[in-house]
């Protein structure tokens, strides 16, 4: 397995925040995102196929619970196309439904990001159950000092992002892989 870039993944995962600023309803253009060429991020996207999909549920200490779909809708040579879609979240005020969709991009033509200063990177492994199947994870911590600010762990085996689990220290919010699969 190779190694997965600890500071790629959250720059990835912002991407799904950003969208939850959207507002309900919210058309999404397809954004652009630019991915390092290096080798530690193609393992998640390379073999994409269009129907590859992730299911995650995000819970923690706030009412900010959700359940996200990411899918890949669209392979060439030099790009995948997610669409990620809020299946299931909290309810705004007025009532309101708070599910969107917003697609991205990826292509292999950014520059290697580098971690914030004062941010030590720890890498690992670990496996972890999801479902029936146990995965082999790479991990991934980042420490300001002494202080643990995440965790994350990765499998090859996982399509679109690779993710399976990540903790943020201060929050105790979990995002968690609940299914994937792959597409035709």
């Amino acid at each position: 397995m190779k190694p997965f870039h600890p500071v790629r993944v959250p720059a990835l995962l912002a991407v799904c925040v950003v969208a939850l600023f959207a507002g309900p309803g919210s058309a999404q253009p397809v954004n652009e995102r630019a991915l390092p060429k290096s080798d530690q991020m193609k393992p998640w996207f390379k073999d994409a196929k269009v129907g590859d999909f992730a299911l995650y549920s995000k819970a923690g200490k706030t009412a900010n619970e959700y359940t996200q779909r990411r899918e890949v809708t669209a392979v060439s040579k030099d790009a995948v196309v997610v669409t990620t879609t809020i299946l299931e979240g909290p309810k705004v005020p007025g009532g309101l439904d708070s599910r969107i969709a917003f697609t991205v991009r990826y292509t292999f033509s950014g520059t290697e990001p580098k971690p914030a200063e004062g941010v030590t990177l720890k890498s690992g492994k670990e496996k972890l159950k999801v479902g029936e199947k146990e995965l082999e994870c790479a991990t991934v911590e980042a420490f300001k000092g002494d202080t643990p600010l995440s965790k994350l762990w990765y499998s090859d085996s996982v399509p679109v992002s690779g993710l399976v689990k990540s903790v943020n220290a201060k929050t105790k919010e979990e995002i968690v892989l609940v299914k994937h699969g792959r597409g035709k």
